[in-house]
């Protein structure tokens, strides 16, 4: 794990940041007369501590030598002048630099142990009263506990960034949690899931069938069915996942008591009626039920009469009666693949509606809503801003009604159960929603199917089927229409098929084309190419094409900020990619931007993204840096929603579990101009293979049958 061990007293701290634990300071090692700078995530430092120190030696192109640290861990100063920079440090309340000379002068080497053990004591020193020695003793050992902490969580493999983490939850009753419920971790502490607790608690001893594993692990089996898009699980798959998790075989007399006693704690809930046998998180079942209610209710509406209200002649017959049952119904969802005109009744409906009805125009995500407001010509928002995340007290939505009298939202697709109850929530009474996407899409990232459940449901929708002359000469609406029907793609001028087996020159010829062939045609390797690679492992997959495009468009200079960050550098002008949603401040999962700016010092980052409503530059402490990865290659899913010019899609059968004809159908239509798709006529072979790639666990549609009577 580390190169090497430092040993030594921290003469100053130079920079530190309270909240992830980045710290900057000098070390003057054991036996040495100069100290070494020193980098890395530790606990509370104080100038004069000895430290204990594994990791390694690096060179900094500004800064030069430093010591990275892995892990750390404190240790009491064992001289009298360490022991008096210690207390003078500011970390220890009730004590300066003069008490601390005062309190050194009067107890020597012994003065921790008698704060620690006799603090009445201290009562002998001028200044010192009863109470100003209890806040002294207080302090030491709340310095103590941390040490203490750090130890333990230590010999658990916790990294030292974790440890600050859960620490700052947890206080002096730290120790005592981890003993005594670890799991509590996975439930409370972010960054820490269920298999770092469970490590914790088999390295404690814990029975590996007791009643609490069994009861975390069927609650983490729920956690992950909803991060891979289900919204519930079978009793049966539950039970199965249980099995997997704790590594052995558990009876099913084991796995009913982990279920019941979840249930009665109120942590999971059951389905009722055809979703009897159906496990959820409550806050799923909750927005299942809820957006079921929401449908029905809406659907009972009586139609409102537009009678020639489409009558624009540049609209075929099945785009003027999408747009008629759009300006009648209160709810209804326009689909259709690629080049079939989605776009165009959207531009008639909202022709139709100007002047009449305030109309909000939305999409899941900013590249989405920009593109909308372009081909538009009105003004559209992410689904997030429109409901107000971020903008309250707090991260969620404000939940205000919306002042409109119809909203549209376009790549329904993206949208997740939870976003869709969000949004359903906040349209007003009598208000109309349109929903437009392309149903063979990739779902959501989140929970749920919504327009496919929507849809089988019997939501009223047009789908649009017709593919309009400007579209038919087009070699990659041609293709997709292939690949959604499960025919092999053909070569086409816009669309290229360059057929390679070997994983290596698939990433090669990539690295190539973005780097070098595309340039000279004309096309901006920043803005205008974009790489959508189905996995993120494998010579051609998402990261290691990122670290091979970096190095050639925004290679090291001695004049270029950077930081490290587990295991990769993030440089000024790098393309950057958001991961999780972060509301407060205003981006979103797969937003992309520039980095405008880093301070090496205290490791912050500033990058610049561009929506519908403009650019906006966003501040990254170090704490931060998990929530930015590189964009020069993207996993599909993170591009939905997007167009580009030009798209390329590496096709291997290193990523065999992950293909499927939606993924690939999803690669190619973001494509605007030209589909390079490269790779093993295997692996495409696998991809049209798969028609569904994976059913989801979802029971909006049964819910909505189930209400409507039906």
């Amino acid at each position: 794990m580390s190169d090497a061990q430092l040993v030594g007293t921290v003469e100053r701290v130079t920079f530190r940041n309270e909240e992830s634990g980045w710290s900057v300071l000098r070390l003057l090692p054991d036996g040495e007369r100069q100290s070494v700078a020193v980098v890395g995530v530790l606990p509370a430092v104080l100038e004069g501590e000895r430290m204990r120190l594994w990791g390694a030696f690096a060179e900094h192109p500004r800064y030069g030598r430093q010591f990275r640290v892995q892990a750390a861990e404190a240790e009491r100063p064992s001289t009298v002048a360490g022991v008096e920079r210690y207390l003078a440090s500011g970390l220890v309340k009730g004590v300066g630099e003069r008490t601390a000379q005062r309190l050194v002068a009067m107890f020597g080497e012994r003065t921790l142990k008698v704060i620690e053990e006799d603090p009445s004591a201290l009562q002998g020193i001028r200044g010192i009263g009863p109470e100003r020695a209890r806040r002294i003793h207080e302090s030491v050992m709340s310095q103590r506990g941390i040490q203490a902490v750090m130890v333990f969580l230590k010999e658990h493999q916790v990294p030292t960034g974790l440890a600050v983490r859960i620490y700052r939850q947890y206080g002096a009753a730290c120790l005592d949690i981890l003993r005594q419920d670890p799991y509590r971790l996975a439930d409370e502490v972010q960054g820490i899931g269920f298999k770092r607790a469970d490590r914790i608690a088999l390295d404690l001893g814990l029975d590996p069938l007791a009643p609490e594993r069994l009861r975390a692990a069927a609650l983490y089996a729920l956690s992950q069915a909803a991060a891979e898009g289900h919204v519930y699980l079978p009793d049966e798959a539950v039970a199965e996942r249980l099995a997997s998790l704790v590594g052995m075989p558990v009876d099913a007399a084991q796995s009913l008591e982990a279920v019941q006693a979840l249930l009665a704690q109120g942590r999971i809930v059951r389905g009722t009626g055809d979703l009897e046998g159906a496990l959820y998180l409550p806050q799923l079942a909750d927005d299942e039920a809820a957006v079921a209610r929401w449908v029905v209710r809406r659907l009972a509406d009586a139609p409102r009469s537009a009678t020639a209200a489409a009558a624009d002649p540049e609209l075929s017959d099945e785009q003027a009666q999408a747009v008629r049952l759009a300006l009648e119904r209160r709810l209804i969802i326009i689909t259709g693949g690629p080049g079939t005109g989605k776009t165009t009744v959207v531009r008639a409906l909202i022709a139709a509606l100007r002047g009449s009805a305030p109309v909000a125009l939305a999409a899941p995500t900013g590249r989405a809503a920009k593109r909308l407001s372009e081909v538009t010509g009105h003004p559209a928002q992410t689904l997030h801003r429109l409901l107000g995340y971020g903008q309250g007290e707090g991260f969620g939505p404000t939940r205000e009604e919306l002042r409109v009298e119809r909203v549209i939202v376009d790549e329904v697709s993206m949208v997740d159960l939870h976003l869709f109850r969000e949004l359903v929530e906040v349209i007003p009474p009598g208000a109309f929603l349109t929903l437009v996407g392309d149903q063979d899409q990739l779902p959501s990232v989140g929970p749920g199917q919504v327009l496919r459940d929507l849809l089988e449901a019997g939501v009223p929708h047009v789908r649009l089927e017709r593919i309009y002359r400007q579209s038919s000469r087009s070699g990659i609406v041609e293709n997709a229409h292939r690949i959604h029907a499960g025919r092999p793609v053909v070569a086409r001028p816009d669309f290229w098929w360059i057929r390679e087996e070997d994983v290596e020159r698939v990433a090669d010829r990539i690295v190539q084309l973005v780097t070098r062939d595309l340039p000279a045609e004309g096309f901006d390797p920043w803005e205008a190419v974009q790489v959508l690679s189905p996995g993120h492992r494998a010579e051609a997959g998402v990261e290691r094409l990122n670290e091979r495009l970096q190095a050639i468009l925004n290679p090291p200079r001695p004049d270029l900020p950077e930081v490290a960050h587990r295991g990769r550098v993030l440089r000024v002008g790098d393309k950057v990619l958001q991961l999780r949603n972060n509301y407060p401040k205003q981006v979103l999962n797969g937003d992309t931007g520039r980095i405008r700016a880093i301070d090496p010092r205290d490791r912050t980052v500033e990058a610049v993204f561009t929506d519908a409503q403009g650019s906006h530059a966003v501040r990254y402490a170090e704490g931060e840096l998990d929530e930015l990865g590189l964009a020069y290659a993207m996993s599909v899913h993170k591009a939905q929603g997007s167009e580009y010019p030009v798209v390329l899609v590496p096709v291997v059968t290193a990523h065999y579990m992950l293909l499927q004809r939606s993924l690939l159908y999803t690669a190619v239509t973001r494509a605007k101009e030209r589909v390079i798709l490269l790779g093993s006529p295997r692996a495409v072979a696998i991809a049209l293979e798969q028609a569904e790639g994976g059913r989801r666990y979802s029971g909006l549609e049964a819910r909505i049958r189930a209400l409507a009577g039906g």
